[in-house]
């Protein structure tokens, strides 16, 4: 339940670690991009850091998403368009000489994410056989696996959970490739927004561990998407849409061998409402 974190998104555990790597070198203030989780997280820890956050996000973010970034303080940009443009636009505003601290591209957030690897191990021992998350960039499934990694490596575990990264069937370039999904990157749309991401910065990453066998993806439909949200909430648990994506996921692996399965939930439903 990332949900449940300080500002609602598993996003925290990277802005902890990211914040104080600009602390420790000075930064006082810097740019970001985002969908609106990561976004909101990083204005968090920067005002608790007392650094000036310029956050950079799409008209189409949730509305609850820009109002938490704005009541930390920083200077919010909403660029019409797609995910892509709002990086763009992020690009020429680097001209000011300003320190891009991206929680896509930064490698400092990404032992903050195995984290959530090392607390699975710690509730559940090596009896995890499978473990779902959504998938945008690949940052949260890419700290997921290193930290298993780490733990296998340490012989502290015997073995390697499987994964599955879930997109949306609307957005999901580690299944397609990059190339297709160009082609009309701004006619895209999902309710799950937090990983409409046309161009994942993981993903030459996350292909090596496909490769190495213990990850696949799927992706699922909005309609599939839209029911699973609907069914969790109607057991007492608020997610949004985009955390929904690993419930749906689940359905789809029902009549598969599983055991023992954890699904990462990603993003409060209050930030979607």
């Amino acid at each position: 339940m990332e949900s449940l974190n300080p500002t609602g998104s598993y996003k925290d555990r990277n802005s902890a670690l990211l914040i104080s790597q600009m602390k420790a070198r000075k930064i006082m203030e810097f740019v970001e991009d985002s969908s609106g989780n990561a976004g909101a997280s990083i204005a968090a820890y920067a005002a608790r850091a007392n650094i000036s956050a310029n956050i950079f996000v799409p008209s189409y973010a949730s509305g609850p998403k820009i109002k938490q970034i704005k009541s930390y303080g920083a200077k919010l940009k909403i660029i019409e368009g797609s995910r892509q443009k709002t990086t763009n636009a992020l690009f020429e505003f680097l001209n000011t000489g300003l320190t891009y601290a991206s929680h896509a591209f930064m490698p400092f957030g990404i032992p903050g994410i195995a984290t959530i690897s090392y607390e699975l191990f710690n509730d559940l021992g090596d009896a995890i056989d499978i473990i779902f998350a959504p998938v945008g960039h690949g940052g949260l499934m890419y700290g997921l696996i290193w930290g298993f990694e780490v733990l296998l490596k340490n012989k502290i575990i015997s073995k390697m959970p499987y994964f599955v990264g879930v997109q949306s069937d609307n957005c999901s370039p580690f299944i397609n490739d990059i190339e297709n999904n160009k082609n009309n990157a701004d006619k895209i749309y999902s309710i799950a927004e937090g990983i409409l991401i046309k161009n994942p910065s993981k993903f030459k990453l996350l292909q090596r561990y496909v490769k190495k066998g213990y990850l696949e993806f799927i992706s699922v439909s909005e309609y599939e998407i839209k029911i699973a949200h609907q069914e969790i909430c109607e057991d007492g648990v608020l997610i949004e849409e985009t955390s929904a994506v690993v419930i749906a996921a689940i359905k789809k692996y029902q009549n598969k061998s599983i055991r023992n399965c954890v699904a990462i939930i990603t993003g409060n439903g209050l930030k979607s409402i």
